[in-house]
């Protein structure tokens, strides 16, 4: 019993350990730094699939995606986040890239606004495309995902946010993705 007890223990301190993470901004030179006398943030889960090798890499993100399985061999990982990390920190290296993969169906009337960021300076976009899920029967209305990449750009802190609007009112909002993205020094 005490065995299993410590075995507990030990395994929420590791999980806790795994998920948080605190950030700093020292204002006199603007670098992010980890400090743990910080608040703990969430962070993005962040999640990884097999992608086909192809010579255009969108299309084989886009092929992974729909099929919405990891892939066997003959590819390369992808990493990517999911609804899921909606509100959290993503931590990224400049130059890195990073998938935002959004539920969404092309059919109705809501949609997701291109990804911004608040300092373009510090992420930016770089692919926003809709994939298709799987559909052999040629069915209407088969949904999909929205799929965007963002990459980190220089040391600093922004804030990506889209949200799923309708059509013909951009003030009706079903939903709303927003992240804290941090690029680390290099």
């Amino acid at each position: 019993m005490k065995k299993l007890v410590i075995l507990c223990l030990l395994v929420v301190l590791s999980f806790g350990l795994v998920i948080g993470c605190g950030v700093s901004e020292n204002n006199d030179d603007n670098n992010i730094t980890d400090n743990n006398d910080t608040e703990v943030v969430e962070m993005a889960e962040i999640k990884t699939m097999m992608v086909p090798m192809r010579k255009d890499p969108v299309s084989g993100i886009l092929d992974a995606v729909s099929d919405g399985m990891p892939m066997d061999g003959g590819g390369h990982e992808m990493e990517y986040i999911d609804q899921m990390s909606n509100e959290t920190t993503l931590k990224l290296q400049p130059k890195f890239r990073m998938l935002i993969i959004l539920p969404a169906n092309q059919t109705t009337p809501y949609h997701w606004t291109d990804l911004k960021a608040g300092d373009e300076s510090v992420a930016s976009l770089t692919i926003n495309e809709f994939a298709s899920d799987s559909n052999p029967e040629g069915m209407m209305g088969v949904g999909g995902h929205r799929v965007f990449e963002i990459k980190g750009i220089a040391p600093g802190k922004t804030t990506v946010k889209t949200k799923q609007v309708h059509v013909a009112d951009e003030d009706d909002v079903m939903e709303e993705f927003v992240l804290e993205v941090v690029v680390l020094e290099e």
